[in-house]
């Protein structure tokens, strides 16, 4: 064999050796960093800032080192996890056993983990449960003010996984005990599981409460429950958000909840969403209800499904919705579907006179739906009349969304401000065609003045102001709502100085001719918007010529402090100057150039040209041009041969 061939057969094996090696991502997990525990681990509070740290917290409590019970973990800034397979924090090891289970508080403090991508387990006896944490205790872990962002899926599809973003799953409990709250979470980006397993925009099964959770995604299933917000849940969800696409099939899809059980309400919720099932029930809210009280909750959108569907419910085991309004296209192949309710059992299911309430809802018909507010609203009735519940029976079907009234607002957990940039954000009103605006009524509060600045806008806009940097809040108070609701939401405002990272002018030498004479200046930041303080500070000062003052210039300004023109108001031959652009925001950035006082402009220096006048180099310029010219006639006489 040739060294050209063999030389050939190397580099192409090599290449695939290459190839080979980065087909499959490397782990955080291989990378953690623990030495901010081990440095500090008599400490009750802990900051992570990298990917390696928080791939550490992972280590700690997957190993059974350190569960944090009693103590905080804090991020420090914005952590990216792009490129590398997740491992899960914590593990399921059977139940009402934690050995392997984060058992402290996760503060996120309003900072967000970007990239987010496949999501392995740890090794664990039930390796089922797959999110940033995999599974975590009812009563002692906290998770708040975190925001995650990715495109989610298992690492591997050998088996059925339960998938979501922020945390997997928490056991069941009795109805009496009292769980922690989830709160200030959202998730931005898509959730991709084909394994079978139930998925949830925030957790996949939980019975602990969600409070002020959001997410903005793209969902994709192949069986289970569903939910924008949780595939199952087990207690109160209140002021939750879902605003995205769930396709594939599934067991119950709801825009917040697939399926909800027995124990707490959920309230002021809204999905604005497309669910498109090949199979499996599907409602607005909830897919499937089994006790559940539904208040003042919204969806719009469409809905498209095989199974059961409804613009608030799929299935209602039970009935307990109240003040609450639907304006979706709801559509099924084979099964039932209805305006608020997809269907509700032949029987009259779990319906009681305890738990039964379906009063103050309204839903916006389309003039050509062939829909009622139910699939079966004659067995719906049927049961009113047998249990006698009529009183608790009072829905209203609109047909002109002059007529509809707001039920529902949203507002975001988590708002992110730069230092001293105004930012608009709005407290969403639904459905968004209500036609009740002069009933609602706003009302706005920081929760510290010397943080953040509110200036009022219309009707649920507000701008906001960081004045300095670190964590504030901000409640909104809304009224006029269906059935006399009044919301009342809570945001955590977290705000970042960001400075100048360059300061560059446009020319570094300019010369004026006499008494009026003037030149523009202008200076270029980093970056260019997004600044706290992109305003600068402008200077002069005489440095030659016996007469020459610092009264010699004036400098004004052109539309903003990044561009000056500048006129010599005494002209003194020969005078020098340099003036001085410094920023305002503490980086000490500056940049200068000198002015020249030049009878006759064309003794300049010539600015950036690095060019040089007759006068200054006359000489020199002649003796440039002798082999210049020499070289023309050398070129001339080959070119004749």
């Amino acid at each position: 064999m040739s060294r050209k061939k063999l030389s050939i057969q190397l580099a192409l094996m090599a290449a695939f050796l290459l190839f080979a090696g980065g087909a499959q991502a490397a782990g955080w997990i291989e990378s953690a960093d623990v030495s901010w525990y081990e440095a500090n681990s008599a400490d009750v509070t802990f900051t992570i800032k990298t990917a390696e740290e928080l791939a550490g917290l992972a280590k700690l409590v997957n190993d059974g080192t350190e569960l944090f019970e009693g103590k905080t973990v804090r991020l420090g800034k914005d952590i990216n996890l792009s490129g590398n397979v997740w491992t899960a924090i914590g593990c399921y090891e059977g139940p009402n056993v934690y050995t392997k289970t984060f058992l402290g508080e996760f503060d996120g403090y309003g900072f967000t983990i970007r990239g987010l991508g496949k999501i392995a387990s740890a090794e664990c006896k039930y390796p089922n449960y797959l999110g940033l944490f995999a599974y975590i205790h009812l009563q002692k872990t906290q998770i708040a003010n975190l925001n995650v962002e990715g495109d989610i899926s298992p690492a591997n599809n050998d088996t059925e996984y339960n998938v979501a973003p922020i945390f997997c799953h928490t056991m069941s409990s009795n109805w009496s005990q009292t769980n922690k709250t989830i709160k200030n979470c959202s998730f931005t980006g898509s959730i991709e599981n084909l394994t079978g397993g139930d998925t949830g925009g925030i957790t996949a099964i939980t019975y602990c409460g969600l409070l002020n959770c959001h997410v903005s995604a793209d969902i994709r299933v192949s069986g289970g429950n569903v939910g924008g917000v949780a595939a199952e849940i087990g207690r109160t969800m209140e002021n939750c958000y879902f605003e995205g696409t769930i396709t594939g099939s599934a067991s119950n899809a709801g825009g917040v909840v697939g399926n909800s059980v027995r124990v707490g309400e959920i309230i002021n919720s809204v999905a604005v969403c497309i669910i498109n099932l090949e199979n499996g029930n599907a409602g607005g809210i909830v897919g499937n209800t089994l006790g559940d009280l539904i208040t003042g909750c919204s969806a719009e959108g469409t809905i498209s499904t095989s199974g059961h569907a409804g613009g608030l419910v799929g299935i209602a085991q039970t009935v307990g919705i109240e003040y609450s309004a639907a304006d979706c296209k709801v559509t099924s192949k084979n099964g039932m579907s209805g305006g608020l309710i997809g269907s509700i059992p032949e029987n009259g299911g779990y319906i009681s006179t305890s738990t039964f309430s379906f009063i103050g809802c309204e839903w916006l018909k389309e003039a050509d739906s062939p829909q009622d507010i139910a699939g079966n609203t004659e067995t719906l009735e049927k049961t009113v009349a047998d249990k006698n519940l009529q009183e608790k029976y009072n829905v209203t079907i609109v047909s002109d969304a002059k007529n509809l009234h707001a039920a529902s607002v949203a507002f975001p957990p988590i708002i992110k401000l730069i230092e001293n940039v105004p930012y608009h954000v709005e407290a969403a009103i639904f459905p968004r065609k209500f036609g009740n605006k002069d009933e609602i009524a706003v009302s706005w509060a920081e929760t510290d003045k010397s943080s953040l600045k509110i200036t009022k806008g219309n009707l649920g806009n507000v701008v906001l102001k960081g004045l300095k940097a670190g964590n504030s809040g901000i409640t909104a108070l809304l009224t006029g709502f269906l059935g006399g609701n009044s919301w009342t939401l809570n945001s955590i405002v977290n705000t970042s100085l960001v400075g100048l990272t360059s300061l560059v002018l446009d020319k570094k030498e300019i010369s004026l001719s006499g008494t009026g004479s003037t030149q523009e200046v202008t200076a270029s930041i980093t970056p260019e918007n997004g600044a706290s303080y992109p305003e600068l500070m402008w200077s002069y000062k005489a440095i030659s010529g016996d007469a020459a003052t610092d009264n010699d210039l004036e400098i004004t300004y052109i539309e903003s402090t990044h561009k000056v023109k500048v006129t010599l108001v005494n002209f003194i031959e020969g005078a020098q100057y340099r003036l001085t652009a410094t920023t305002k925001d503490g980086t000490d950035l500056s940049a200068s150039l000198v002015i020249l006082a030049n009878a006759d402009p064309a003794t300049s220096r010539g600015g950036n040209s690095g060019g040089c006048s007759a006068a200054n180099c006359g000489p020199l310029a002649l003796l440039t041009l002798i082999p210049a010219a020499f070289m023309t006639t050398r070129c001339k006489h080959r070119h004749r041969r």
